[in-house]
């Protein structure tokens, strides 16, 4: 029979120890599965645990204990692993309900890293146990729950060597939780594995030293610890496109496209990148026009991105332009469609000679191609020009002379005397090259009998 005895108080034993060593700390004394013990016949005993699995140097244990005999007597015995002082020993009286609650243990400085083990035992011959540590690392958010995994190295400074289990899949919350207790010569790895819901990781903070990485190591000292990780919710934003000249351009034309960021119903975003493309998505573009380019963060243009472009090919395009986003900011996307047409061009026919001219004189008919839009006079010096007599270029009338390429100042001559005696119009269709419209000009121009 003794022996089923300490067998079972050894299993009592090992469910404290285990609850202990759970990083997710109760908040409530119902909530510890600590302090629980076993009788001889089976039945579950009294209980003994403390409001923390887990405390910081300067910090009160608060001991609390049900299911004892009303009035009894009960001695405390208090033990540390590695022990640093003889085990404590005290005594509390049970109430009329069996229960009682001491906060007369305060964790000393030195205690970091101890594992205290506290065993309660009544003038009923009833003991209940249960265990807690010190530790002086803790962590917090600024808002929400977040989860990370912890480790700590008990024989280097920089997370290197000594390093013991991986404890992953602590909830943390803007309360705070001490993950252990780190002395010098020794360090704590601490990796965010999930930011609260909806949100970005901005920074650890602890005191003046921020850290901008989701994975610290940090040196162990003698005294507490705690960092605060930073999150913030981004809000939507909005982004709209659009040009310095209104579409349809012609091809070549240096046109400003503005991608403006703004939160949506509110101001212009301060931070994050735009990129322009064209065709397919944000994510798997077809062409990028312009790589990632910060927006303007303050003053005049605030929020904005410009791309300059005169090499948009001839047609219809949809200008993409992709904010990505920043820690604050959700990411948007804005589209401006925009054509760009062939280079206008005015094709004039002029002679050598008025009109009228007797039959057999010798005239010369010039064809000029120019651009018909922009500044005065700026030749279009390739493309080809055909002389017709009547007709259009879609239907030509009587073939003058075939269509060669103009020369290096847009011009093309044709010379004839063979000319019948009537009236004629001379036409002269220019064909254009790549980028270029065609277009057609004619003369009319009468020979008459000799006089």
């Amino acid at each position: 029979m003794k022996t089923i005895v300490k067998l079972l108080f050894a299993v009592a034993v090992s469910v404290a120890v285990v609850s202990c060593g759970d990083s997710l700390l109760p908040t409530e004394p119902a909530a510890s599965t600590s302090g629980l013990t076993l009788r001889a016949d089976g039945l579950t005993g009294p209980t003994l645990s403390t409001d923390l699995l887990d405390y910081a140097p300067g910090d009160t244990v608060t001991i609390y204990g049900s299911g004892w005999q009303a009035g009894e007597t009960i001695t405390l015995i208090l033990t540390e692993d590695v022990a640093i002082h003889e085990p404590r020993q005290w005594e509390i009286q049970a109430d009329d309900q069996g229960s009682f609650t001491d906060s007369s243990f305060i964790v000393e400085e030195h205690d970091v890293g101890v594992k205290f083990t506290l065993t309660a035992t009544g003038t009923s011959g009833s003991t209940a146990q249960t265990a807690f540590t010190d530790g002086n690392f803790s962590v917090k958010t600024n808002a929400g729950t977040m989860v990370v995994s912890w480790q700590l190295f008990t024989t280097s400074t920089n997370c290197t060597t000594g390093g013991g289990a991986v404890t992953s899949g602590v909830n943390i919350n803007s309360s705070g939780s001490i993950l252990v207790g780190a002395v010098a010569g020794q360090s704590v790895q601490v990796a965010i594995t999930g930011n609260p819901a909806g949100t970005n990781f901005v920074n650890w903070t602890s005191g003046g030293t921020t850290l901008t990485t989701t994975t610290i190591c940090r040196v162990g000292t003698a005294g507490n610890q705690t960092w605060q990780a930073n999150f913030v919710t981004p809000v939507a934003t909005t982004t709209t496109v659009t040009a310095d000249k209104s579409s349809p351009q012609e091809f070549g034309s240096s046109i400003v496209f503005t991608a403006q960021v703004d939160v949506t119903g509110g101001n212009a975003v301060d931070a994050g990148n735009v990129r322009f493309i064209e065709g397919g998505t944000c994510a798997f573009p077809t062409a990028t026009l312009q790589g990632a380019t910060a927006v303007i963060a303050s003053g005049g243009g605030k929020g904005s991105v410009t791309f300059t472009t005169s090499a948009l090919s001839v047609g219809p395009h949809t200008i993409t332009a992709c904010y990505d986003g920043a820690l604050a900011y959700l990411a948007s996307t804005g589209f401006m469609a925009f054509t760009i047409s062939d280079i206008a061009t005015s094709t004039v026919v002029t002679a050598n000679k008025t009109s009228p001219q007797e039959v057999g004189t010798s005239i010369i008919f010039t064809a000029t191609v120019t651009r018909a839009n922009g500044p005065a006079n700026v030749a279009v010096t390739t493309g080809t020009i055909g002389f017709y007599d009547g007709g259009t270029c879609a239907s030509p009338g009587t073939a003058l002379q075939a269509p060669a390429a103009v020369s290096g100042t847009g011009t093309k001559t044709f010379t004839t005397s063979s000319l019948s005696i009537a009236a004629h119009t001379i036409l002269a269709c220019f064909t254009p090259p790549t980028n270029f419209a065609a277009s057609s000009g004619t003369l009319a121009f009468t020979i008459t009998q000799i006089a």
